[in-house]
């Protein structure tokens, strides 16, 4: 069944806006904390798997949104409930739930401690970034601003704004990850999680950059390959900004 008009009502809106800005902040929570843990092997304290286990059940509840959203097909506004199931299903329900279960909780309430591996329950929390192919529909959910889908979408595709967003958004994205690989590729010196991941950083942004002090340099060949696509990226990522701004100026 196709509609152009189709709308919520007003006094759910604010309510819309609140439940789109939790989950945009869990994802991103996940999206930068997750590598973090993995590349230092931190140990984390109780507290985060009961929040891992929270941010589950509205990550699961919001999968049960999804499937009453309205989505945009060849500029028409598809609000059948049937279609809108499988429209879901068919591109994106298996990525969203399995970034949506807490594998590593999960991993540790149904084996025994003595047959647990810390670096597969590390692994298991990088599912948890999945969930970041939601973004998008989440920024776009947060922009709606007249109320007919039809109209919205159009805005939405052709706003600078919201693509400025999301292109600031990836980018810190981006070198958070990259900074969390230099450190598990180099010989880092014994020092703590902090001064690690800031030194990481610095080097990361010293290469990016292309300003090369020398300070922090390659000290075998797997970080030397690294180092050498970390400039092939900072050359793309400078080409990508500096056309997303000359376009928005």
């Amino acid at each position: 069944m196709l509609n152009r008009n189709s709308s919520k009502p007003l006094s759910r809106r604010p309510l819309n806006i609140l439940w789109n800005f939790l989950i945009l902040l869990s994802t991103a929570w996940y999206g930068f904390s997750v590598p973090i843990e993995f590349a230092l092997k931190l140990d984390m304290p109780s507290w985060t798997q009961l929040l891992d286990i929270t941010l589950s059940i509205i990550f699961l509840l919001d999968i049960l949104t999804v499937f009453r959203t309205p989505f945009l097909k060849n500029n028409e506004v598809i609000s059948d409930p049937i279609l809108i199931r499988q429209h879901y299903v068919k591109h994106r329900l298996v990525l969203d739930f399995i970034g949506a279960i807490p594998w590593d909780v999960v991993i540790l309430l149904a084996f025994p401690p003595h047959y647990l591996n810390a670096n597969l329950i590390a692994l298991t929390r990088l599912l948890r970034m999945l969930r970041l192919f939601r973004v998008p529909s989440i920024v776009a959910n947060l922009r709606k601003r007249t109320g007919n889908a039809f109209v919205d979408a159009i805005y939405l595709e052709t706003s600078q704004k919201v693509k400025m967003s999301l292109m600031a958004f990836w980018v810190m994205v981006g070198l958070n990850a990259i900074a969390c690989g230099w450190i598990l590729v180099h010989d880092v010196p014994a020092e703590g999680p902090a001064s690690t991941y800031l030194r990481a950083f610095y080097w990361l942004i010293v290469t990016v950059a292309t300003v090369g002090y020398g300070d922090i340099t390659p000290q075998n060949d797997l970080s030397r390959i690294y180092a050498t696509l970390v400039m092939l990226v900072g050359i793309a990522m400078y080409g990508t900004i500096i056309g997303s701004v000359s376009t928005t100026i």
